[in-house]
């Protein structure tokens, strides 16, 4: 479902924290958080900026392409994108898909650092030629394949790992000791 916040469309069936600031009568931003309980300082807001035109017509820009990457106490600082040929882009057709390069050392990392906002599916695909990832859920992941809950699940050498993971799910990677491994992520939005 769409509800209207000035010149804006938001589908609170994906946003359930929306805020509005009205500047001035040409300025207005909107911003979206996935939960009531995200603080407006921290890098989870979808922000759109409305700058009226001397036509009266809205020009809608948006921060990051649109993703829920942003900080709203920044929102009068952070820089913004005009997205020509529509008034409210969608994010699902208009950025499908991001890929990151990273480098995962002998320490568990967050991987990737920012996740791509109303993500479905994660592909991991380990670029290097001779060692092998682990990959978990949390910062004990481990380089190894004991007994118990903190060994990391094992990409090969050159193999990729591809599964169904949302919003919700963090993952992180690490190396075998004293190695860093050159990863490949890619995520892909749901079609929702």
């Amino acid at each position: 479902m769409s509800i209207r916040v000035g010149p804006f469309i938001v589908d609170n069936s994906i946003s359930q924290n929306v805020l509005f600031d009205q500047v001035n009568d040409v300025v207005c931003f909107v911003g979206e958080a996935r939960t009531t309980s995200d603080l407006t300082s921290q890098a989870v807001w979808r922000i759109g900026r409305a700058v009226k035109g001397n036509d009266g017509d809205f020009t809608i820009e948006w921060a990051d392409e649109g993703c829920y990457t942003q900080i709203w106490d920044n929102r009068l600082t952070t820089n913004f994108i005009t997205n020509l040929g529509t008034i409210v882009p969608d994010p699902v057709l208009a950025n499908t898909g991001i890929t990151t390069t990273i480098d995962i050392p002998d320490t568990a990392t967050l991987i990737p650092t920012t996740n791509f906002g109303r993500r479905g599916s994660v592909s991991v695909h380990n670029t290097d030629g001779a060692l092998t990832l682990f990959i978990g859920f949390n910062n004990t992941v481990t380089a190894d394949n004991v007994l118990g809950t903190t060994s990391g699940e094992e990409i090969g050498p050159g193999d990729k790992l591809v599964f169904d993971a949302g919003d919700d799910i963090t993952l992180f990677g690490i190396s075998v000791a004293a190695s860093t491994i050159r990863v490949k992520i890619t995520e892909l939005r749901t079609g929702e």
